[in-house]
């Protein structure tokens, strides 16, 4: 049975991938975090156990991680691998691929985010970036328009179907 304390953790692996940074991960997904907090119930908004932190320098991140943060690195070191702790538990099949489909996506996009990210640009990601990309499952597609509140997310424009078709 599934409650309010209980939450899923997922932790992106990085023990095989040589190729994957986990600075660029960590990187895009800390980006990710105001449109992932959005997907979740609004008691893991507020909840100690997976707190938001605004900090993205990687390496004071990695000297000194909060277990309990949103996307930490705490397990980096021991088992090479980025925990995110944000979501609320459930057992639906369905709502897991969603969570899971948006960290993929995330980690897929990390050099871009190392590429986009500069002091005077704090930008993050937003919902549309996952809309428009062809390697998102339309079932999570779907499952992110109705998780997300509609001010959030701007469905796209004739012109950005029409260039899709």
């Amino acid at each position: 049975q599934v409650n309010d304390s209980c939450g899923l953790h997922i932790h992106i692996d990085h023990r095989l991938c040589t190729k994957r940074n986990p600075m660029a991960s960590y990187l895009s997904l800390q980006r990710m975090q105001d449109l992932l907090f959005q997907l979740v119930k609004p008691n893991r908004r507020t909840n100690r156990y997976c707190s938001y932190e605004a900090r993205t320098e990687f390496f004071d991140k990695l000297a000194d991680s909060n277990r309990y943060s949103a996307i930490n690195l705490t397990a980096l070191r021991k088992f090479r691998s980025i925990e995110v702790r944000l979501f609320h538990g459930t057992l639906e099949v369905l709502e897991i691929m969603t969570f899971v489909n948006c960290l993929l996506f995330g980690v897929k996009k990390a050099e871009e985010a190392i590429e986009q990210f500069t002091e005077d640009n704090e930008w993050r990601w937003q919902a549309n970036n996952m809309m428009a990309d062809a390697g998102m499952p339309n079932t999570a597609k779907n499952e992110i328009k109705k998780m997300l509140a509609p001010s959030y997310y701007a469905p796209p424009t004739a012109a950005e179907e029409a260039e899709a078709c």
